[in-house]
């Protein structure tokens, strides 16, 4: 996608990768069979009970994926992305987005480890 120059998307796969992951933590830990239909990352996290764990760094992350995602998950004109959206700025967020992801997939596979000792 970065090479397409579609930056946008980019964005929006980043907020989408860590959805997913807060919302495993819920089916697998606060005993949710069905996700819930939100798309606020703070509050999947709170909601999963992990939000207190999630270090500090991380924290300004969530509230920016979810301020980008409403601009990026319904785009009228994918090709007419803000200025704003450039390599640099995508790559930025990939780098913090795979930062958190490798976190979460460590912790979910620590409490899975856990839970079944």
């Amino acid at each position: 996608m970065l090479k397409s120059r579609s930056h946008i998307y980019v964005l929006f796969l980043c907020h989408l990768t860590i959805e997913k992951l807060l919302k495993a933590f819920l089916v697998e830990f606060a005993s949710c069979q069905i996700p819930p239909r939100i798309h606020i990352l703070l509050k999947l996290a709170k909601r999963a009970g992990i939000l207190r764990e999630i270090p500090e760094q991380f924290k300004p992350l969530l509230a920016e994926l979810t301020s980008l995602q409403e601009k990026t998950r319904y785009a009228r004109e994918p090709n007419a992305s803000p200025s704003s959206y450039t390599r640099e700025y995508a790559i930025q967020y990939m780098k913090r987005t795979e930062a958190l992801r490798k976190w979460l997939k460590h912790r979910l596979a620590s409490a899975n480890s856990l839970a079944g000792s």
